[in-house]
């Protein structure tokens, strides 16, 4: 049994929660952008799905915030998830807990409660996935690597040399760049200092590349960087679309009469999730506390960056890993550069209504039971983005195959894809 949860706060976990990554692109409906129709995925995992809107406020969700943090908002789930287990009598179960974004707090979170109870017949954990994970603040996961991934990106973006100036004397005297190079290394033999600038939670230099990015591209996307206008089409769109275009699917009476939800005004991303005075989160983050403990006491635990997400840069999830000790040493001791290959459904070609694809698609490193996943041409949802390796994701995690073998080996797929 899978759970997922995704960023950000109130963002309506059913439409990714489930035991298939996102729930849009990996349900046997998805659709392309370009049209208003959804199309057969062939990368559907349609017969395993098992919705949670979870924390109270999300979605769907009825009730009242009560959570103050992480720690109550674990608590509270894994009350529901004991109901659920002994509703549908389904004791012993191996489970596996991922997420999405803001799900790097989710995720330890709940995984580590559910260890802490010592009770297999309900929380039998036996692996994680977090995908482009908020796991640390700010200025370590995404401010001090920015400069250096705009830098990398730079024939894409297009910026021009006054600009690039402006951001490298900002990353310089702040003391971003000095810490990038003094501390990103492999292996790690210590841990880092405070890093300079630490209580910034607004994220400027990220900001002025993407208000830059935004003059030359006014589609630009900091969640995928390589989006251009016209924008695509999104049946979850509740901005980007006029009136006279169709609603918000989630909207229509119709398709909440079908899936079972409540009937009334949906959001994509709304609600309160928190009952703190200002909503938010007073969780500490938790590459701190509870990630390096699940990492310790879970035997496979899957940690994945998207190559074109600028929200939460590959680097700075893997800076971050650099700086956490599991299973008696500190990060990895080499950066990941084994490619990742992902097959082609056997006895198929290609075709250009399939959303997947096949061949070297990232890099991977693999250490004590952690494997970074780094994912060319995936942004920040890497399920939407790129299918074919969020469903190889899942195949390892599920332990259908070893990493080795899943992820460079090209092993065929343990599941038919398509009709």
């Amino acid at each position: 049994m899978l759970t997922w949860s995704l960023w950000p706060v109130g963002l309506a976990s059913f439409l990714y929660t489930s035991s298939v990554l996102a729930i849009i692109p990996s349900r046997q409906a998805s659709w392309d952008g370009r049209s208003q129709s959804p199309f057969l995925n062939p990368r559907s995992a349609k017969f395993a799905v098992n919705d949670i809107d979870q924390p109270v406020g999300s979605g769907f969700s009825q009730g009242k915030a009560t959570a103050l943090g992480e720690y109550e908002v674990a608590e509270q789930f894994l009350g529901f998830w004991k109901n659920f287990i002994d509703t549908f009598q389904m004791q012993g179960r191996k489970v596996y807990v991922t997420g999405e974004s803001y799900a790097g707090m989710y995720v330890p979170y709940i995984a580590s409660a559910m260890l802490d109870k010592n009770d297999t017949s309900y929380y039998n954990v036996q692996g994680t996935m977090i995908i482009d994970p908020a796991i640390n603040s700010d200025v370590a996961l995404v401010e001090i690597p920015m400069l250096s991934y705009a830098q990398y990106w730079q024939p894409l973006l297009r910026l021009n040399d006054t600009f690039i100036a402006k951001i490298q004397k900002y990353a310089n005297d702040i003391g971003y760049t000095k810490f990038y190079q003094d501390y990103f290394t492999f292996p790690r033999t210590e841990h880092m200092p405070i890093p300079p600038n630490v209580e910034e939670t607004n994220s400027p230099l990220r900001g002025m590349i993407q208000g830059a990015a935004v003059l030359l591209n006014p589609c630009f996307n900091v969640y995928h960087i390589t989006d251009t206008c016209p924008k695509p089409y999104d049946p979850l769109s509740e901005d980007d679309w006029k009136p006279s275009d169709p609603p918000t699917y989630f909207n229509r009476t119709d398709v909440q009469i079908a899936i079972h939800a409540p009937l009334g005004k949906f959001s994509v991303c709304g609600g309160k999730n928190f009952a703190t005075k200002d909503g938010r989160d007073n969780a500490p983050k938790s590459i701190f506390t509870t990630l390096p403990k699940v990492f310790d006491r879970t035997p496979r635990n899957l940690v994945v960056g998207g190559a074109l997400d600028m929200l939460i840069p590959s680097n700075g999830t893997l800076f971050s890993l650099q700086n956490t000790t599991w299973r008696g040493s500190l990060g990895f001791s080499k950066p990941p550069r084994q490619k990742l290959i992902i097959p082609a459904p056997t006895g198929q070609s290609s075709s250009p209504n399939d959303p997947g694809a096949s061949g070297e698609m990232g890099r991977w490193v693999s250490e004590r039971g952690v494997t970074f996943v780094d994912v060319d041409g995936a942004g920040h949802e890497v399920p939407q983005h790129n299918p074919s390796a969020a469903l190889r994701l899942l195949e390892v995690l599920l332990g259908r195959m070893d990493v080795n073998e899943g992820f460079g080996g090209g092993a065929d797929w343990s599941v038919k894809i398509g009709d």
